[in-house]
C-alpha cells in the first residue's frame, strides 16, 4: 500500500512537473487530507526522491535525481534510500571518525543536519546516537539546544587520537586507560563504552530489537536501586565485579572512597559512609553502562501513532531517550535513587518529528519550615509537577518568539488577542507510573486487567465501584502516597509554622484540573487559549478504568461553563508490556530534576526544601515565573504587569470563574473540597 501510493505520488509530481502543495499532492491522487499523504512525502523527502521549497504552505518538487529517472512507471521502493555523494572520506573509517575529523577540518561548530550530511547521512536522527555517543565520552560539547550545534571539546588532534577501528562499519571503541592507583577517579574522567557497544554479550541490558521491550526494561532500571542494577548487569553479562574501599581525611573528620570494578572499568564514589560512597559509584557506573538511549534502533515517524501499543511504547520511548540524554550531564551525577517516577510532556507536530519539550522527576513535597512567602520555593516535586511547570516555562518563550515576528510550530492567532495551539498541533504526557490519590490507589485491589485492553481509548470506561472512588486525595510533608481530605480542613500559614504538616493535592487531582482549565495555568490565560491534552501514557500501574475516572471522567456532568474551557477526556494508554513492570520497594531520595526545551543543562532540586541543591532558587520557583510574566507583559505584550503574583492570577478572569465552577461541582458531588495553599504564599 506504501509503495503504491509513493509511486501515485511520483507519477503525478513527474506528470505535472511543477511544484504542488501537500495537500493539491492529496487531492490529486483521491485523498482528502493532508495528513493522509504526510507520511508518504515525507519518507520520499528523506530518500532524496523529493524536496520541500516551501515552507507554509508545505510546497513539494521533485529533486534533479528524481527527474532524471526514467519515466514514471520505474519501479519505486519507498523504504530504498537512494545512493548520496560522501565527502571524501576513508572506506574504512568509521562514524565516531568521520565526525571528530569533519570538525577538526572545519574548525568550527556546526549543527547537527549539517553534520549529517557532511558524512553521508539524511537527516538528524541518522547522526545523533553518535554525536551523543561522543558527548558521552567527553569528545563531543553541544554548544546550543536549538537547532542542535556541535563542537570538539578537546583539541582535534587529541580528539582523532582517541579512537582505534576494528574494521569498517564497527562503531568505534574508547581506549579506557588503567586506573591509576596515586590518583582518585572524578566523575568527569571516566569514559566507558555503552552497553550496546560491549562485545561477545548478548543478554543483559543490551538494546534489545523490541522497542516495546527496550521501554519496559528503562521503566525497571529507573525503578531500581543503582547497586543492585549494576550487579544484575553485570551478571548477565558476565563480568567480574568488585568493590573496594579506601579511607580518606583524619579520625575526626573521616570519609570514603569506593571504587567499583566493572570488569574491566572503574567507577568511583566519594562520601562520609561506606554505603553513601557505594551508592554514587553504582550510579555512575548505571549512567555509563545501562541508561543507553534507543533512538539508534527506534525511529519516530511524522505521521500519527497507530494503535495503542505503537503510541504508548513511542511516547515512553521519547521520554525515556531524553531521560538517559539528560542523564549524561555532569551535573546528574548529583542524583542518586530520586528518578523514581519520571514524567514528560511531548509535543506531536503534524510535519516535524515529536519533541520532548519538558521533563522532571520526584516523588517529594516541601517541608513547612522551608515554605516561602517570597515565592521562591517548589512546594511540589512530583514528576508530573514538575514537567507541567517545566512546559509553562517553555510556553513563555514560544509566547516571546511568536510575537518577536518568527515563524512558531506551535501558536496561531485566536479569539479575543490570545494566541492558540494550532490545529493539528499534539501535546501528549508521559508517567512512569500511575499518579498518586485517586488513578492509582486502587490499582493493586483491582486483579482485573480486562479493562486496558481498548481498542479506542477516547471512548473511556470509568470505573465507580467503590464509596471512595474519586475522592480527592493529598500528599503529605515527609512521606509518599496520600490520603483523603478531612472535612472543612484547609492549611493555614499560622498552622504550618506551628507545626502542621504542609499537604497538596495528589497528582491524579491536579492533572484533573488540567483536564479542565487547561495545562496552561492562570498567568498564560492571559495571553493564550486553554492548552488540552491529546493522550496521557502510563507505564507501570495502568488500569483504564481507574484512571479515566480519575483524570477526567469524575467531571463528566459538570456543566455551565465559561466561554473556551470543556471537560477534556484525552486518550489514555499504556506501555505494550507494562505486565512485565516490576514494582519498586525501595525509598527514593529527595532530588528532583527539571529540564525544559531551549535550556542547556538539568536542574535538580532538593524536594524537601523547595529549592536547588545550593540553596539558590530554581527557574520552576513561583517568583521566577512571576518574572518571566512581567517580562512578556512589559517587553512582548505592553500590558501593565500586576504589582503581585496574586494580582496577576486574579486577572484571568475566565480562568478564576472556570476554577470556582470546578471547585463547586467536586464538592456538591461528593468528592470532597479543595484543600488550597495559604493565600500568604501568594502576596508577594
Amino acid at each position: 500500500m506504501a509503495a503504491d501510493l509513493s509511486q501515485r505520488v511520483l507519477d503525478l509530481m513527474t506528470r505535472t512537473g511543477r511544484a504542488m502543495t501537500t495537500l493539491e499532492i492529496a487531492k490529486n491522487i483521491g485523498l482528502t487530507t493532508k495528513k493522509e499523504v504526510n507520511p508518504t512525502v515525507y519518507g520520499m523527502e528523506r530518500q532524496g526522491i523529493i524536496k520541500r521549497v516551501q515552507m507554509s504552505p508545505p510546497t513539494w518538487e521533485l529533486t534533479q535525481m528524481s527527474s532524471n529517472q526514467p519515466g514514471p512507471s520505474t519501479p519505486f521502493t519507498p523504504m530504498h534510500r537512494q545512493p548520496s555523494k560522501r565527502p571524501s572520506f576513508g572506506a574504512e573509517e568509521a562514524l565516531p571518525d568521520r565526525v571528530v575529523k569533519l570538525l577538526h577540518e572545519r574548525g568550527a561548530p556546526m549543527q547537527a543536519l549539517q553534520i549529517s550530511k557532511a558524512v553521508g547521512l539524511v537527516t538528524v536522527k541518522d547522526i545523533n546516537p553518535t554525536l551523543y555517543k561522543l558527548q558521552r565520552d567527553g569528545v563531543l560539547d553541544r554548544i546550543q539546544i536549538s537547532p542542535p550545534t556541535w563542537k570538539l571539546k578537546v583539541d582535534g588532534n587529541e580528539a582523532m587520537g582517541r579512537y582505534q577501528y576494528e574494521s569498517a562499519g564497527k562503531r568505534a571503541r574508547v581506549l579506557s586507560s588503567d586506573f591509576d592507583e596515586s590518583v582518585e577517579m572524578s566523575h568527569a574522567s571516566v569514559r566507558s563504552p555503552p552497553v550496546g557497544q560491549m562485545q561477545s554479550h548478548s543478554s543483559g541490558y543490551q538494546q534489545s530489537s523490541s522497542s516495546a521491550e527496550q521501554v519496559v526494561q528503562s521503566i525497571n532500571v529507573l525503578e531500581k536501586n543503582p547497586i543492585s542494577v549494576i550487579h544484575e548487569f553485570g551478571q548477565k553479562n558476565k563480568l567480574q565485579m568488585k568493590t573496594e574501599f579506601r579511607e580518606q581525611g583524619t579520625p575526626q573528620n573521616k570519609s570514603f572512597l569506593c571504587i567499583l570494578h566493572v570488569g574491566n572499568q572503574n567507577f568511583s564514589g566519594h562520601a562520609r559512609a561506606k554505603k553513601d560512597a557505594r551508592l554514587q559509584a553504582a550510579e555512575l557506573a548505571c549512567q555509563v553502562l545501562v541508561h543507553q538511549p534507543a533512538s539508534a534502533t527506534v525511529s519516530y515517524d511524522c505521521d500519527e501513532f497507530d494503535g495503542i501499543d505503537s503510541h504508548g511504547d513511542r511516547m515512553a520511548s521519547l521520554c525515556h531517550d531524553k531521560l538517559t540524554e539528560l542523564l549524561a550531564l555532569p551535573e546528574c551525577a548529583a542524583i542518586q535513587t530520586g528518578r523514581k517516577v519520571v514524567a514528560a510532556f511531548i509535543i506531536v507536530f503534524p510535519e516535524a518529528a515529536p519533541r520532548v519539550v519538558s521533563l522532571g522527576s520526584g516523588t517529594r513535597i516541601v517541608g513547612g519550615d522551608a515554605l516561602s512567602l517570597t515565592g521562591t520555593t517548589v512546594n511540589d516535586c512530583h514528576a508530573e509537577i514538575i514537567a507541567r511547570r517545566a512546559l509553562r516555562q517553555f510556553l513563555f518563550k514560544e509566547i516571546e518568539l511568536y510575537q518577536s515576528g518568527a515563524e512558531s510550530q506551535i501558536f496561531e492567532q485566536g479569539e479575543s488577542h490570545l494566541l492558540k495551539v494550532k490545529p493539528d498541533v499534539e501535546f501528549h504526557l508521559y508517567i512512569s507510573t500511575a499518579p498518586c490519590g485517586d488513578g492509582a490507589i486502587f490499582c493493586h485491589s483491582d486483579p482485573s486487567n480486562a479493562d486496558n485492553v481498548l481498542d479506542d481509548c477516547t471512548e473511556h470506561r470509568p470505573v465507580f465501584d467503590n464509596k471512595s472512588s474519586g475522592q480527592l486525595r493529598t500528599k503529605v510533608e515527609d512521606g509518599e502516597g496520600t490520603i483523603p481530605i478531612p472535612d472543612d480542613t484547609q492549611l493555614t500559614w499560622d498552622g504550618i509554622q506551628r507545626g502542621e504538616r504542609v499537604r497538596t493535592m495528589s497528582c491524579s487531582d491536579k492533572i484533573a484540573r488540567w483536564n479542565f482549565l487547561g495545562l496552561q495555568g492562570a498567568l498564560l490565560t492571559q495571553f493564550i487559549q486553554p492548552v488540552y491534552l491529546s493522550s496521557l501514557t502510563i507505564g507501570a500501574l495502568y488500569k483504564h478504568g481507574h484512571l479515566s475516572r480519575a483524570v477526567c471522567c469524575r467531571m463528566r456532568e459538570l456543566a455551565s461553563l465559561p466561554p473556551l474551557y470543556h471537560v477534556n477526556h484525552p486518550r489514555l494508554t499504556t506501555v505494550s508490556q507494562s505486565d512485565k513492570l516490576t514494582r519498586s520497594t525501595q525509598k527514593t531520595s529527595s532530588s528532583s530534576m527539571n529540564w525544559y526545551a531551549g535550556t542547556t543543562n538539568v536542574e535538580i532540586l532538593d524536594a524537601m526544601k523547595g529549592k536547588r541543591l545550593d540553596g539558590s532558587v530554581s527557574r520552576l520557583s513561583k517568583s521566577t515565573v512571576f518574572a518571566t510574566f512581567a517580562q512578556v507583559c512589559g517587553s512582548v505584550i505592553n500590558m501593565e504587569v500586576p504589582a503581585t503574583y496574586r494580582d496577576a492570577k486574579q486577572n484571568a478572569v475566565r480562568y478564576q470563574a472556570a476554577k470556582s465552577a470546578l471547585y463547586t461541582y467536586l464538592a456538591d458531588a461528593g468528592y470532597g473540597k479543595w484543600m488550597q495553599k495559604p493565600v500568604e504564599q501568594e502576596q508577594f
